[in-house]
């Protein structure tokens, strides 16, 4: 087992910090890391290290949309509009219900990703997800939900899997399902510290003057981006050390007993409140105040 990839912290960091040499317990405290990375993590707000994000937000015309991740590192792409990139169609009367979902988080995956769920006339649901970072493009897509029992898909206009509307189930037996896609781009520029997106100037073809705002529609508008640290910053990294020695030392205490003495020998704890104090001075500056 390793530490998670986006962990805060190594192990090599933390069994240094804690003054450990032997390998005994090195599962624990992988553990340990994991969960102090997601306990500071839902802390702040947002992810720390680097990674790719497609996200979709409705631009309700104004000129700048925050992102839920920061710092921005690049912006490979503001999308709007509404092409019809693929149809998804039934190729068996008999099944009793044929689902096409476009999921920003597939299920099972944690990524975005398009699901097909068909129930034949058995009862027997099968669903099948076929996520973007596999079947990346339109094209391939297409071809994946091909080689599924039940369906058949037709390409209409290539493009990244991504830039596909968010959608719940249509039922594809009632008619052919149409999945469109953003595919309009725009000028942009962007604030890396505040994952602030300004739009400069539009060329949205149903606009009826170049006013330089983002379309008023829910999950209108698709941007790809990356986001985040490449390295723990020193401050982030102290308050994981803290926090993931807290859970290690603390596993198999009673967590209501912070304090014993006995004669003159005494001894405190660290609290969970405590805990929260020294993560809320440490990582003050990071906190995300939206």
């Amino acid at each position: 087992m390793a530490v998670g990839t986006y962990a805060l912290i190594s192990l090599a960091e933390l069994k240094t910090y804690l003054s450990i040499s032997g390998s005994t317990d090195d599962t624990i405290l992988e553990n340990s890391i994991d969960r102090a990375t997601a306990r500071i993590e839902r802390h702040l707000g947002h992810n720390i290290l680097v990674r790719s994000y497609t996200e979709w937000k409705g631009g309700n015309r104004v000129r700048a949309i925050r992102l839920s991740q920061y710092p921005i590192n690049s912006v490979s792409g503001v999308y709007t509009g509404n092409r019809t990139a693929l149809t998804v169609a039934s190729t068996t009367s008999s099944d009793l219900r044929v689902t096409v979902s476009v999921n920003p988080e597939a299920v099972g995956t944690g990524a975005p990703g398009l699901i097909v769920t068909r129930q034949a006339s058995s009862g027997t649901v099968t669903t099948s997800t076929l996520p973007f970072s596999t079947y990346d493009t339109a094209s391939e897509l297409v071809s994946a939900i091909a080689a599924l029992t039940g369906v058949t898909s037709t390409l209409v206009f290539d493009c990244a899997a991504t830039q596909l509307h968010p959608r719940a189930g249509g039922d594809a037996l009632v008619g052919t399902i149409n999945l469109t896609a953003a595919t309009q781009g725009a000028e942009y520029v962007y604030e890396s510290e505040t994952g602030i997106v300004h739009i400069q100037s539009d060329a949205f073809p149903f606009e009826d003057t170049y006013q330089a705002r983002f379309p008023s529609a829910y999950q209108s508008i698709c941007i790809n981006y990356s986001a985040g640290y490449t390295t723990t910053p020193d401050d982030m990294k102290q308050a994981a050390l803290e926090v993931a020695s807290y859970l290690y030392q603390n596993r198999k205490k009673n967590i209501g007993v912070t304090s014993e003495s006995l004669g003159d020998y005494s001894y405190t704890r660290t609290s969970q409140a405590d805990l929260n104090e020294i993560m809320s001075s440490i990582l003050g500056n990071f906190r995300d105040i939206r």
